[in-house]
């Protein structure tokens, strides 16, 4: 099938969709590979990342040339990392790490005492390093049970036909290499049973002006036209998340109902950005929708007049402006509360432990052994099951995100988080980098989704 493309000249030109998402993404036109080089030019090279050496020299594999190709690392902006390690360490409790310095990352926390902090990770194995790098503790004591991870094809899916797409021609989501591509008006949508608390994560990239409608909890697999759902087939109720390059905006759709607009909130970084991590929460029982983007909260609305959603599945449509690439979706249950992992406060005389059921214990964090947490308060130490522990913050002072040093990179994990990291060797067998927190790490060659050189789009908070 051919899709038209207008370019500079606004002659109008067939393309093929694959040669169209090779020209806007550097992807491949027969397969598309795991890695992405982007350069500060704002090139893209596809391949896989083989080698990085002495700090300066990438070495990379094109499937189209014979040899190895060397970059200049200083040349590049970002290595985009596809393959992800989902290794489960079993021992120790599951929880996030936020770190002084603005850094944070996943692993099992093993012992705490009032020197150091002993953790296991997917990524790295067992490591040490100070209390005094830490700024705050979330425990996850119960697994979240993935509810779906994908895209590994079409199957399971239904490629909705958008009408009156108003943009453009209605065309379809294209699937390669683990993720849909969209260039035209489509839409895809699939039933994944959510549960009463959701939370939905993906990546999504675009170019150009984008523009994403995300149905939740909906029980109907095809596009609606909001502007004629009255003359639509019958459907029962859901969100429509609507994402755009300065905005997103949450309505509740019913088929015999007014639009009811929740709030929109402007996001003029991403203005600036072409790609981002999007995490979605969904409480049934609180009426609420949640935005997050890497990590940071951007909006949560709830909605007055109760849930609106009646189905359990999702949808996605491209509103065929700009090209849009969506990988990663993880769709996992959620226990309705929200990580706090940028505190409101800079500045904070005594640790703290917030439990689940809203108390808070003030003091001196002493240490975390067997599965407890004890606390000095007032003289006396309490322990408690690190179970019932929802976050631990630890004092600071005049905190400040450290910015990264000569050489340095910052080295996004899939699951969130990410290290500063000083890379002394990357092949085959894995990636040593020094931390200036943690120290030397040798790590899982598929540990990081992202290896960025130079201060990331999303560093600061949207508002």
């Amino acid at each position: 099938m051919k899709y038209p493309l207008l370019i500079q000249n606004r002659i109008p030109v067939k393309l093929d969709l694959r040669l169209l998402v090779y020209l806007v993404f550097g992807l491949s036109c027969t397969t598309i590979s795991a890695d992405t080089a982007i350069f500060r030019n704002g090139d893209r090279l596809l391949g896989n990342l083989q080698a990085i050496e002495n700090r300066t020299n990438v070495v990379w594999k094109h499937p189209e040339a014979k040899a190895l190709l060397n970059l200049d690392l200083q040349a590049i902006t970002e290595l985009q990392l596809p393959n992800q390690l989902s290794h489960i360490v079993t021992n120790g409790i599951p929880a996030r790490f936020e770190l002084r310095g603005g850094e944070s990352f996943d692993a099992n926390l093993i012992s705490l005492n009032a020197e150091k902090v002993t953790v296991n990770s997917a990524f790295s194995g067992s490591f040490e390093f100070p209390k005094s790098a830490l700024l705050s503790i979330i425990p996850s004591p119960q697994r979240r049970n993935i509810l779906f991870e994908g895209p590994v094809s079409t199957n399971g899916w239904t490629m909705g036909k958008v009408q009156n797409a108003g943009v453009g021609d209605a065309g379809e989501w294209m699937y390669q290499g683990g993720a849909f591509y969209a260039t035209q008006s489509a839409s895809v949508a699939r039933n994944v049973n959510l549960p009463p608390r959701a939370s939905i994560h993906f990546d999504l990239q675009w170019k150009g002006y984008f523009h994403l409608a995300i149905a939740l909890a909906t029980d109907y697999l095809q596009p609606v036209n909001l502007a004629n759902k009255d003359i639509e087939p019958d459907f029962g109720g859901f969100y429509s998340l609507q994402l755009n390059n300065f905005s997103a905006n949450l309505l509740p759709v019913k088929k015999a109902d007014p639009l009811r607009f929740l709030g929109q909130v402007a996001m003029p970084a991403f203005g600036q950005r072409t790609s981002a991590h999007v995490d979605i929460r969904v409480d049934r029982d609180k009426k609420l929708v949640a935005l997050l983007i890497d990590g940071l909260m951007v909006k949560q609305w709830i909605d007055p007049e109760g849930f609106a959603g009646t189905g359990g599945g999702i949808r996605f449509v491209h509103q065929g402006q700009g090209v849009v690439k969506l990988s990663g979706l993880k769709i996992t249950e959620w226990d309705g509360q929200f990580e706090e992992l940028i505190t409101s406060s800079p500045n904070l005389k005594q640790d703290t432990a917030k439990l689940r059921n809203g108390d808070r214990m003030v003091g001196l964090v002493e240490e975390v052994k067997d599965g407890k947490l004890a606390v000095t308060t007032k003289g006396t130490r309490i322990e408690v099951p690190l179970a019932r522990v929802f976050q631990i913050e630890l004092s600071r002072t005049n905190l400040a995100r450290l910015p990264l040093n000569q050489g340095e990179l910052r080295a996004y994990f899939g699951q969130g988080g990410h290290l500063r990291l000083l890379v002394e060797k990357m092949d085959a067998t894995g990636i040593t980098g020094r931390n200036s927190t943690l120290g030397i790490l040798q790590f899982h060659p598929h540990a990081f989704k992202r290896l960025r050189l130079e201060e990331a789009d999303g560093m600061t908070p949207l508002k």
